[in-house]
């Protein structure tokens, strides 16, 4: 199974990745069809994630909370702020 590089801090170790260049042609297809199926999942998870904050910021102005950052935003959803929380 191919290693993905990245590390645990959210960096990336290029040393830590396959060596593709000594890959088959049909591992190659293999390896292009697995990641292309990664990203489309990555992609769907995103706009997924942005709608649900799209939602969220209109709920926050609903209440009569001022128009959010997204970082404000993601302070109130971490419960650093008590802006915008029910009671």
């Amino acid at each position: 199974m191919a290693r993905d590089g990245f590390t645990p801090a959210g960096g990336f170790d290029w040393e830590a990745t396959e060596d593709i260049t000594e890959l088959s042609g049909d591992d190659l297809r293999l390896l292009l069809a697995r990641v292309s199926r990664e990203e489309r999942a990555v992609a769907y998870r995103h706009e997924l994630l942005r709608g649900r904050l799209d939602l969220i910021r209109a709920e926050l102005v609903d209440r009569g909370v001022a128009e959010l950052s997204p970082e404000q935003l993601a302070r109130v959803l971490m419960g650093e702020s008590g802006e915008g929380r029910a009671s």
